[in-house]
């Protein structure tokens, strides 16, 4: 079975989520992106969050948060999450051409959530990160 390895930017702020929901996409993402040979996961997030978000991931405040395995919608690939948190440095404004929308997420939203990205959420609320 093919492994998707994806690293993810968790920005939370007053016990909410920064999410995305991407163009042409159903349902809230977590920014972040797939990686390139020979690319670590913090180049990732930093490429893809100013990218998509127009703002910077100040340096030294990424933190691993944790690693979730799932398997895609359909069933035929395994995706890795590697999470990470971190601050900003910016304004948030999406670029329209990727992002269709920028919200701030919480608990209650759960089922708006890609179902990658569930399990992320219950832990975030578990460690009461969100409400």
């Amino acid at each position: 079975m093919k492994k998707i390895i994806r690293p993810t930017f968790l920005y939370l702020r007053h016990e909410r989520v920064l999410t995305v929901i991407p163009c042409r996409k159903r349902g809230l993402y977590f920014p972040g992106g797939l990686r390139k040979d020979g690319e670590s996961a913090c180049d990732v997030l930093i490429h893809e969050v100013k990218r998509g978000l127009g703002v910077d991931i100040i340096p030294g405040t990424l933190a691993r948060y944790g690693d979730f395995e799932t398997l895609t919608a359909g069933g035929d690939m395994t995706v890795r999450l590697e999470c990470y948190t971190g601050s900003i440095d910016g304004v948030i404004n999406p670029a329209r051409d990727i992002i269709d929308m920028a919200y701030w997420a919480s608990y209650s939203d759960l089922n708006r959530f890609s179902p990658s990205f569930k399990d992320i959420v219950t832990d975030l609320e578990s460690r009461r990160m969100l409400r």
